[in-house]
Formats: structure tokens, C-alpha cells, sequence
């Protein structure tokens, strides 16, 4: 509560937050009064998103007629490309954000159809642009949804990874299903539907495949190599075993292929099964020294090791240390980067494979 009072407090903080900073406190029981009444002065000035977070806060403070009059002012914003620094935002999480925030204060309000239509049309073909885009418009469809359900019969059936799985209405079907790496699933996955209302399909998946989905590195934007070197810096075959008990500094490049800056990359590198990460540090390519200060963050998992950072158009890299732990022939999955809120921007390297078998040295 003091950390959200102190940014709603500092006017060097820019206005969205401490407008959404405002809301916070109303809608906690804690509204700041003074702080509410400056930014109305404001009102004509506000981006949609901003109006809406004081529409939310008017409505905490029980100004119902206030909160609803500005409801009744939304409209359509004008187009603006998604952000990926400072306040994430776009024109269609404004009017995602506003349309929340309209079907709880004011749901009968006249504005509320075009945002509707708006948010609903921006999905595009199966995505909205980037991931606050989709969080935000799930979240007012959903409110929408619930406001005005669609009539009808939801009635069909989803082909998943060979499985057939026919739904005919009532309540919702969950299935889990456990792929045999020996029976590799034919045919696409696909949804038909046989009723009148919309059928809605959530697949998640986990695992590592066995096999490799691709041959080559499938570059979008952003460019990952990487190469495991031993101990003075020459390259390792993984394709040639290699002896138990044996470390590897695994080097991992990366550089944006747009000709700008790509912000908030994450950048996965999952080790086989028969490895283990020997120090939970990264290493420079100077003298060995730790350099967790080099990229904005890493994290080192049981498996793998996470690194979040800004590519640039020079390439750049960051090493660790792993070694081999467990002989056996192993799957190595390819490394994968993407920006976190532009998931049209991604780098996957293929899977390959690498032995591991006992040093009798």
C-alpha cells in the first residue's frame, strides 16, 4: 500500500501509472481523494485506458453518476502499434481495458457495443499482436460474454494428436492425452463444430520432443546459435559422445535481425536429461569471470537456464557451465528466444541429440 501511495505521490512518475496506481488504492478502500480531482481537471487529455482507470476509481468512491457519465464518453481509439517499453499499451488494450471497466460500471452504457466490435475484430487470424493485447481482451470478452451469452448449442468435435474427441454440449470435457513416441500422430489437428454456438478448445502441452520437429533454425526476427566449447574454447561435437563426468561451457548468441533494438527477449536453453548445470552463474567471454550483470536477468533451473535481455543489432552472448552427469543417448532441445510481448518474433534452433557414456580414462 505505501509503495502504490508513493508512486500515485511522485509527479515524475508518468501519469498511466499513477492513474492506475490511483485506482488500485479506490478499488482497496484507501482512495486518494485530492489525487482523483487533479487528474479530472485532466479528463479531456486522457488516453482511453486512463479514463477508464478513473471511471474504476470514481466508481470505488461510490460516484456512481460520475464513473457512468464517463463511461458513456468512451469511443473507439485511434490506431496505435503496441508499445514494448515504458507503458505497454496499444489501441486495442485501451479499448480492451475501457470495456472492462464500462460492463462493471455502467453496462447498459451506448459505447460499449463499438468497443466490443473493436476488440473483438483486432484478434486478427487466431492472435491478437502481443501478449498484454490478448491478456486484456480475454479478460473484456469474457465480461462481455457473460453479460450477453450467446444463444444456441455448442456441439462438435476436436481432432487432437490423433485423438478424436467429440463434445455434445452440457459440461465442459477435459482430456488428457499421452502421446506414444513410437506412434507418431497423423493428420492436423482441427476443430469442427456442428452446433449453432461457438465451440471453445484450451490445449496445453508438455514435454520434449523425441524427434525433431525441424532440421534447420527457424529465425523470426531475432537470430540464437549456440555451441558447446570445452574448458580452452575449441567447439564440441555433440554428435560425438561424450565421457561422463566431462563439463561443457555452453555459448549461446543472440542479435535482432529488424534493424532496431528487440526488448524484453527471453531466451530458454533446456539441457538433456543426462546434464546438470555445474555453477549457477554466467561467464563473460573474457576471463571467466561472473557476469550475471551483462544481460537484465537470468535464472538457473533444475534443466535449463533463462535469461531475459534487450538483442541489438551486434551480436551478443553469454556462456555457463554444464556438465555430463548420467551415460545414455539423450535428446538436446534447441534453444528458443522470443520477445515476451511480440510473440510473432521468436528463434528456435532444432532438436538433436547427444550420447553421453562412461570416461574409462
Amino acid at each position: 500500500m505505501n509503495a502504490v501511495q508513493g508512486v500515485v505521490a511522485n509527479s515524475r512518475i508518468d501519469r498511466s501509472t499513477r492513474i492506475l496506481g490511483i485506482r488500485a488504492l479506490a478499488e482497496a478502500g484507501s482512495a486518494e481523494p485530492a489525487a482523483i480531482e487533479t487528474i479530472l481537471l485532466e479528463k479531456d487529455d486522457l488516453s482511453l485506458a486512463e479514463r477508464a482507470h478513473l471511471a474504476a476509481s470514481l466508481a470505488a468512491q461510490a460516484r456512481f453518476v460520475d464513473a457512468m457519465t464517463m463511461v458513456d464518453s468512451f469511443t473507439v481509439p485511434l490506431a496505435m502499434p503496441p508499445s514494448d517499453s515504458g507503458v505497454f499499451t496499444s489501441d486495442t488494450t485501451d479499448a480492451a481495458i475501457a470495456l472492462t471497466v464500462g460492463l462493471q460500471v455502467n453496462p447498459e452504457s451506448p459505447s460499449l457495443a463499438a468497443l466490443h466490435d473493436f476488440v473483438a475484430t483486432r484478434q486478427g487470424e487466431r492472435r491478437w499482436r502481443t501478449t498484454y493485447e490478448t491478456s486484456a481482451s480475454v479478460e473484456a470478452l469474457t465480461a462481455w460474454s457473460r453479460l450477453h451469452p450467446t444463444t444456441g448449442e455448442a456441439r462438435g468435435t476436436v481432432v487432437v494428436a490423433g485423438h478424436a474427441i467429440r463434445f455434445d454440449g452440457g459440461e465442459p470435457v477435459h482430456v488428457q492425452i499421452e502421446i506414444d513416441p513410437s506412434d507418431r500422430p497423423v493428420g492436423e489437428d482441427r476443430i469442427v463444430s456442428a452446433g449453432d454456438a461457438p465451440l471453445h478448445v484450451v490445449v496445453t502441452t508438455s514435454g520434449v520432443p523425441l524427434e525433431p520437429e525441424r532440421n534447420e533454425p527457424d529465425h523470426r526476427g531475432l537470430e540464437i546459435t549456440r555451441r558447446w566449447l570445452d574448458a580452452i574454447g575449441n567447439e564440441i561435437d555433440p554428435s560425438a559422445a561424450i565421457g561422463a563426468g566431462r563439463t561443457v561451457v555452453v555459448e549461446i548468441s543472440y542479435r535482432s535481425k529488424i534493424g532496431a533494438d528487440l526488448a524484453n527477449v527471453a531466451i530458454v536453453d533446456v539441457l538433456p536429461s543426462g546434464f546438470e548445470i555445474e555453477l549457477p552463474t554466467l561467464l563473460t567471454a573474457a576471463a571467466g569471470e561472473t557476469a550475471l550483470d551483462a544481460v537484465d536477468r537470468a535464472e538457473f533451473r533444475d534443466d535449463r537456464v533463462i535469461v531475459f535481455d534487450t538483442a541489438t543489432s551486434t551480436t551478443q552472448r553469454f556462456r555457463y557451465v554444464a556438465r555430463a552427469v548420467v551415460p545414455g543417448d539423450w535428446s538436446r532441445p534447441g534453444t528458443v528466444g522470443e520477445s515476451m510481448y511480440h510473440d510473432a518474433v521468436r528463434s528456435v534452433l532444432p532438436l538433436d541429440r547427444v550420447v553421453v557414456e562412461l570416461d574409462r580414462r
